[in-house]
């Protein structure tokens, strides 16, 4: 983008009228880039394209440039454009793009899972991203929400130059309010001042008085392109008030006379082929038929100013020339515009170029070239961000074939499912394989449906069977069929035919090519054999995937790979270390994948650990970033508020978390969770003195306790921690042969495990300090706590430290209520315990000593004990002195 600067400070782009190098605008733009964000906002011709060019030339930090063109109008055009661009310091961002973009759209929030996306393949970027010509897109108002928000997230490390006609759609005012940008760089700022205007005409070697320039400036109000336009034009003062209402339409007037008449119908059908390119190549005009075109490029570059070479051999044109040639070949008719349109399409599919190809043989309607080109790359396309074109395309076809040719209604179908319209795809892909031969396109369909299907909780058997059993299809589409029905089985099939199923994967796994087909695969073999229980194989396939993953930049598929590794360490292991770290590794795949729903489930898992290890900072972080993502509108936030309840319970405040948990206990999905989080609000509800509630948790805890698979050290030790809680819940609800039931079953198939035995010592040392029924002196659970905490099981140790506070409290109320001491008794056994004498405590209280004396002596009576010493020490062992 950068263009080669003359001795005298022009930039040389070899038309009539040279656009100035003015320091005067650089130092503006300086000025502005002091903030995390510039604009440049003006009308057309003002130059907003030249200064960005001019500025970043001169730029010593690194940058890279987005200029809008005609196929960026969409928000998807305009990411698939932007990653492109972005591909020096983002090399990954358009490979993902079409999962990231599919994804966003299923779950409903486009633009904040574009913009995770997109940050995260941003990160360590430190420069310039300057977008030029953000107006193009203004027809789809989401493209400019993105690129807020995406500035919002990265304006700490990446500066960010947007120049567009208005600023309308930017949150200027918030961006001016906090800081982060100058005023817009706008029409005042890029009109020519005089001596511009004079350093112009010298520079273009234009004879011109300084009283006619002046007059020539007041009547252009310094707007460059007039202003350049009417030096090349006019230059007589007579003529001046030719250019007095210099306006587009005036351009086009002067254009239309002294360009576009000069030229044959040959070179005005290059033009506007030309034009029509997403920039101007000569080897694109060449395919397109026009052997003369550098001959004809070079005449017309002479005869305006509109049109310059880039640094790579192609052409740009200024946006008033182009939508000038494009107006006069639209007034040239129908017929005109679709050969134009099907000539850029058959240079461009000559080069290979599909897409672009599709959409100028859309523009054409030429409907046969268009269903050709479905039927021969539809599904390619749409696999690489190229769904609005796909759409396009189907939408000029006739309904009625549409409707009757299998292709296109699979076709149809697959666009709807990747724009998050799965009613809809499943109505089309039934239809669409109903009518279809057996084949790839009809086998691609069944496994999207089926993918619908197992993502809704359905039965996918019906479409992957006859996948699985076609030997005519590629060993690709036969294993990812067979690898979905061992995953199905897993969960819900006789062992003896997953293990068949999981047999004929192998088989085919040998004979599969394709990395990206063979990573899918490997993890759905994972899974399946972590739910037989075959942890070792399972864990095999699962870094197999992630390997394969990692090397193709699959991004979704290395996320949730790692999350099953992550459980897989947990569960088996108990490794907090692994599953932490695979945790984390799981949500940076996740950001890269742009996936909302992957990164949630990876946070919860951070959450999890940082939960275990009992860091209520890390977790409280963890809870902001998935509100921040919108999980407080989803089922997982019943996690999250759960976690948040215990966290209460750790500071001593029961109340406040049996607020949330009760309620969200319930919605916890599965039953090993829901089994310690039934534990938790029976303990919090019986400290609380909510006995009834205590009760219906510890029911709600035992049937789901029936139904969980305990096997693993983690869920073993887990369900330890949860029947110690329970046992303390039936101790304060007073019901302590319950209690000792609970504690003995701590063990139950423990083997000696050291958690375990921690969780059941516990429950003992509070049932040791129950007599008939009431507890007569704080457990000592001290010992327990730091064995919690030397185990690795910070949340048990601090929940533990929480309870024997609040059980202290407790017991000692409870003996204050029933002590048998007289309040005067009290006082005096307190003010011994203060170090004072009898005289001292007779002469405070205003009685003889021979009374305090007295009230000693029945204390110790009372008491059993011996004398005052030892009444002070049984009061103060009981709780009775406060």
């Amino acid at each position: 983008m950068i263009r080669p600067v003359r001795d005298d400070g022009s930039i040389d782009t070899g038309g009539a009228f040279v656009p100035l190098l003015r320091p005067r605008l650089l130092e503006r733009m300086t000025a502005a880039a002091r903030s995390p964000i510039v604009v440049l906002a003006a009308p057309a011709g003002f130059g907003k394209s030249v200064t960005l060019s001019q500025y970043l030339s001169e730029l010593r930090e690194r940058w890279v440039r987005f200029d809008l063109g005609g196929e960026h109008r969409t928000l998807l055009g305009f990411l698939d454009g932007l990653s492109a661009a972005l591909a020096p310091i983002a090399p990954h961002a358009r490979a993902s793009l079409p999962g990231a973009y599919e994804r966003s759209r299923i779950a409903g929030d486009a633009i904040a899972g574009l913009v995770l996306w997109l940050h995260a393949h941003l990160a360590g970027y430190r420069g310039v991203v300057a977008v030029d010509d953000l107006h193009v897109a203004d027809g789809d108002p989401s493209v400019a929400a993105f690129l807020a928000a995406l500035i919002a997230r990265t304006k700490g490390e990446v500066r960010w130059i947007v120049a567009a006609r208005s600023h309308a759609q930017l949150p200027i005012g918030t961006w001016l309010a906090y800081g982060d940008a100058d005023l817009p760089i706008d029409e005042r700022d890029l009109a020519f001042t005089f001596e511009e205007a004079r350093r112009a005409a010298k520079a273009s070697r234009l004879a011109i008085r300084d009283e006619e320039l002046r007059d020539l400036l007041v009547l252009t109000e310094g707007w460059p392109t007039a202003l350049g336009f009417a030096l090349r034009t006019s230059t007589r003062a007579a003529d001046l008030r030719a250019v007095a209402a210099i306006t587009r339409e005036m351009i086009y007037r002067f254009l239309a006379e002294q360009v576009y008449a000069g030229l044959d119908d040959g070179d005005r059908e290059l033009l506007a082929v030309a034009v029509l390119l997403p920039r101007i190549d000569l080897d694109l005009l060449v395919r397109a038929g026009f052997e003369r075109a550098a001959e004809v490029v070079e005449r017309l570059r002479g005869r305006t100013a509109f049109m310059y070479p880039e640094a790579d051999g192609t052409y740009r044109t200024h946006e008033l020339f182009r939508d000038f040639v494009r107006l006069q070949l639209e007034r040239d008719g129908r017929a005109a515009v679709e050969r134009a349109y099907r000539r850029v399409a058959a240079a461009l599919e000559a080069v290979g170029d599909q897409a672009g190809a599709l959409s100028a043989f859309t523009a054409a309607r030429a409907r046969d070239e268009v269903r050709r080109m479905l039927s021969q790359c539809g599904l390619t396309l749409l696999e690489s961000a190229q769904l609005e074109r796909v759409e396009a395309a189907l939408a000029i076809l006739p309904q009625p074939l549409v409707q009757q040719d299998a292709a296109l209604l699979l076709l149809r179908g697959v666009a709807c499912a990747i724009g998050g319209k799965s009613a809809r795809a499943e109505s089309l892909l039934r239809r669409g394989i109903a009518r279809s031969a057996d084949g790839e396109l009809a086998a691609t369909a069944r496994l999207r449906l089926a993918l619908l299907l197992v993502n809704a909780g359905r039965d996918p058997r019906e479409l992957l069977a006859p996948v699985a059993a076609d030997a005519r299809l590629a060993p690709a589409l036969r294993v990812e069929a067979l690898s979905l029905l061992a995953l199905h089985a897993a969960a819900h099939g006789p062992p003896p035919a997953i293990e068949r199923t999981l047999g004929e994967v192998d088989a085919l796994l040998v004979e599969l090519d394709d990395d990206a087909a063979r990573a899918k695969v490997l993890q759905r073999i994972g899974l399946a054999r972590k739910e037989l229980g075959e942890r070792e194989a399972a864990e095999v396939a699962l870094r197999g995937a992630a390997e394969l993953a990692d090397a193709l930049h699959l991004h979704s598929l290395a996320s949730r790979t790692r999350a099953s590794l992550a459980s897989l360490r947990l569960v088996e292991y108990d490794d907090l270390d692994g599953y932490l770290d695979l945790a984390e590794r799981s949500c940076r795949d996740a950001r890269l994948a742009g996936d909302v729903f992957d990164l949630q489930m990876a946070l919860l898992r951070v959450l999890d650990a940082a939960m275990r290890r009992g860091d209520a900072a890390a977790a409280a972080a963890c809870d902001d970033e998935l509100v921040a993502l919108g999980t407080r509108e989803s089922p997982l936030w019943a996690y999250v508020s759960v976690n948040r309840s215990i966290r209460a319970g750790w500071e001593g405040g029961f109340e406040d978390g049996l607020r949330e948990l009760g309620a969200q206990a319930e919605r916890i999905y599965y039953g090993f969770d829901r089994v310690l989080a039934q534990a938790h609000v029976a303990l919090f509800a019986a400290l609380g003195e909510r006995r009834a509630a205590s009760l219906a948790a510890i029911a709600a805890a035992a049937e789901a306790l029936a139904q969980v698979d305990g096997r693993g050290p983690h869920r073993l030790r887990s369900l330890a921690v949860a029947r110690m809680l329970i046992a303390f819940a039936e101790v304060l609800n007073g019901r302590s042969t319950q209690a000792r039931r609970w504690s003995d079953a701590i063990a139950e198939g423990a083997g000696g495990d050291e958690v375990a035995a921690i969780a059941q010592r516990a429950a003992r040392a509070l049932l040791d300090r129950l007599v008939r029924g009431r507890l007569q002196a704080p457990p000592a659970l001290e010992p327990s706590v730091a064995a919690f905490e030397r185990a690795g099981y910070g949340d048990a140790a601090r929940l533990l430290a929480a309870v024997a506070i609040a059980l202290a409290e407790r017991v000692a109320a409870d003996a204050r209520a029933h002590s048998p001491l007289t309040a005067a008794e009290t006082e005096i056994l307190r003010q011994l315990a203060a170090g004072r004498r009898p005289k001292e405590i007779a002469a405070a209280l205003g009685r003889s000593v021979y009374t305090v004396q007295t009230h000693v002596a029945n204390a110790a009576g009372k008491l059993g004990c011996r004398g005052g010493a030892e009444a002070v020490a049984a009061a103060r062992a009981r709780g009775l002195l406060g």
